[in-house]
């Protein structure tokens, strides 16, 4: 796992080192869990728009974005592929359209 530096007052890491002591917890584990608090919104919408649970739009607005172009730049940075429908079942979709419409 990677390390980080974070610059603090020396009051400021005293009182972190007695909260951790008093939780019986570590800072590292104070900070790890701060970041994933603060990130996991982010991670929450770009993950359930990456299992197909909400669209493009729903991402968008969950994360406060102007455009969908940002939103899908974000999905894109957090390691995810832009949501899709498997082939099989957009052909199946497809085809069923050009029976409905009387083309097939």
């Amino acid at each position: 796992m990677p390390n980080i530096t974070v610059n603090v007052t020396p009051e400021l890491l005293r009182q972190a080192k007695i909260y951790a002591s008093k939780n019986n917890t570590t800072l590292s584990n104070i900070v790890r869990d701060k970041l994933n608090e603060v990130t996991r919104s982010e991670q929450s919408a770009i993950e359930k728009y990456a299992q197909g649970l909400i669209t493009s739009s729903e991402g968008q607005h969950a994360l406060n974005l102007a455009t969908r172009e940002e939103f899908f730049q974000e999905v894109c940075r957090a390691g995810h592929q832009l949501y899709h429908i498997p082939r099989e079942q957009a052909e199946r979709l497809a085809n069923e359209a050009l029976i409905a419409t009387g083309i097939r």
